[in-house]
């Protein structure tokens, strides 16, 4: 199958280098039209920002022909803290390759997924892919959807809801993990809470 063979000449695998943005933007955009390039250029201007994890690529690794990017995988590779030592994450994400290079597709992710000590997820797989993933060894962790609805909790008098911050005392009563998390949210500009329901109990946003 040319899905599990070796690439046609003049095809490679390879990681994606910063000079390789006009092209991953390009490809991207092709296989996403509803996205902008901005989105994209957004999007690897964060991952340039993120510090890189051992020696996994910075930004995803990219199929290419004759010069020209004809497919792309983005990944995002996180370090957290385990009770037996660090471990590493990958998410993998806007998978996208030219209907011409589609047979040769899953190499991209068959690459990847050749580290066995790295837990892999896809969190956000368009649904043209579910079946591919599947045949790649991803499994759903969970079929239904979670549904936040503050307003129809009932209120608690000593439940407190703080924006998380580096000078703020409330910070010490959460593991070195999940301080790790919300300053690394915060700092992508997304809102980062902590609930605090007793002085001994807390959620984390």
């Amino acid at each position: 199958m040319a899905v599990l063979g070796a690439l046609p000449p003049g095809v490679r695998c390879r990681p994606i280098r910063e000079a390789d943005w006009q092209g991953v933007v390009d490809c991207l955009c092709r296989g996403f039209p509803k996205r902008d390039r901005s989105y994209w250029i957004q999007a690897l201007t964060r991952l340039a920002q993120r510090p890189p994890v051992a020696e996994f690529p910075q930004y995803g690794l990219a199929l290419e022909k004759a010069d020209r990017i004809v497919g792309v995988v983005l990944t995002l590779y996180t370090r957290y803290p385990g009770q037996e030592g660090d471990e590493v994450r990958c998410n993998l994400s806007s998978w996208s390759v030219d209907a011409e290079f589609r047979p040769y597709g899953a190499k991209l992710v068959t690459t990847i997924l050749k580290r066995r000590d790295v837990t892999y997820t896809n969190i956000s797989p368009a649904p043209a892919t579910l079946k591919a993933n599947w045949a790649l060894g991803f499994r759903p962790f969970t079929t239904g959807q979670f549904a936040f609805l503050p307003a129809f909790s009932s209120a608690q008098r000593s439940c407190r809801v703080l924006e998380a911050r580096p000078d703020l005392a409330e910070m010490a009563m959460m593991s070195d993990s999940e301080r790790y998390i919300l300053s690394e949210h915060s700092a992508l500009g997304c809102r980062s809470l902590i609930c605090i329901a007793t002085e001994q109990r807390f959620l984390s946003y």
